[in-house]
């Protein structure tokens, strides 16, 4: 959808979230056609819950 951040520990994605949200920031003001089209783009997909947990339950105990 966009943005991603990740990070071998906590203080490190940490880090790197802040730089992220920066680089979103810098784009917004930079190129504010595709700052939309992200926008856009990511309000069209769903986040749930439920399918969260089933991709969790299945990764920690099915996948095994």
């Amino acid at each position: 959808t966009g943005f991603v951040f990740n990070g071998p520990t906590p203080a490190a994605q940490a880090g790197r979230f802040v730089a992220t949200v920066a680089d979103a920031l810098r784009l917004r003001e930079s190129d504010p056609r595709r700052w939309e089209s992200i926008r856009r783009a990511a309000r069209a997909r769903r986040f749930d819950w439920a399918r969260s947990a089933q991709t969790y339950i299945r990764d920690l105990y099915e996948n095994r």
